[in-house]
């Protein structure tokens, strides 16, 4: 088969729907299978990985020989992602806001000059997972349905709220899709609900460009070739391949 002619398939998170939705479309991409899973699957990180290996293996089955995982080690949940045929695709990223800010480097040199930063992008804030005044109110009614005692829910949204109590900065980035105004909007009220500064980081979009599109080098990227699996490497790489060399394929895929 000619590597210009793989059928591959997009798996992403649909924290980053848009921003993915809309490069396919700008890069002439023609995926042969296109799938998203919640965001709200990153608070269950073992039921995520299963998840992940299903979609994975169901895009396999139906034909892709090369499957883009628009993820980040989202604590750990990749790791020991596998199959049988197809070479998956991973960016070198601790998590998605890599991918907004166009690479780890950046994103190391942001959180040394503030380590006490929480991230916000629309995705994040679309899905009310931020923790503002929203994602409080939603929170707290899940508790009244869960638990009569009053008291229980007010010690559970004390601990919920000292959950943010270290963070000193509200770091917002986009990519210039969906409803960003209305996402800047809501960080915005964000910060000021939890007394942090409103920091603006501009947008990147050339990782996640060459990561739904190619070239997948060695600095940027791990490319797992069939039956192996990423795991953690303890250095600035983040991520290795289990028993192989990592190898650079080379080749964007179909449609790039």
């Amino acid at each position: 088969m000619n590597p210009e002619e793989v059928p591959f398939g997009i798996l992403a998170c649909d924290v980053l729907e848009f921003e993915v939705k809309a490069r396919i479309g700008r890069l002439g991409l023609q995926p042969s299978e296109l799938r998203f899973l919640p965001m709200g699957q990153h608070d269950f990180p073992a039921r995520l990985h299963d998840e992940l290996q299903a979609a994975v293996s169901d895009m396999e089955a139906a034909g892709c020989r090369r499957i883009i995982l628009v993820y980040g080690l989202c604590s750990n949940s990749i790791l020991g992602i596998t199959t049988r045929e197809a070479e998956m695709i991973l960016p070198r990223a601790h998590d998605c806001i890599t991918l907004f800010l166009g690479s780890k480097e950046r994103y190391a040199e942001l959180m040394r000059r503030e380590p006490g930063t929480y991230w916000f992008s629309p995705g994040w804030c679309r899905g009310k997972r931020v923790p503002g005044p929203d994602h409080l109110k939603e929170l707290e009614a899940q508790y009244r349905e869960q638990f009569e005692d009053e008291e229980d829910v007010e010690y559970l949204m004390e601990i919920e709220q000292e959950k943010y109590a270290h963070y000193r900065v509200a770091g917002y980035t986009d990519l210039g899709d969906g409803p960003v105004e209305e996402a800047i909007s809501d960080t915005r009220e964000a910060a000021a609900f939890l007394d942090m500064e409103f920091v603006h980081h501009k947008g990147d979009d050339s990782l996640l460009n060459d990561l739904l599109a190619g070239p997948w080098d060695e600095t940027r990227f791990l490319v797992v070739p069939p039956g192996q699996a990423a795991i953690s490497s303890a250095d600035a790489s983040i991520i290795r391949c289990s028993g192989c060399q990592v190898r650079n394929p080379g080749n964007p895929p179909s449609g790039s």
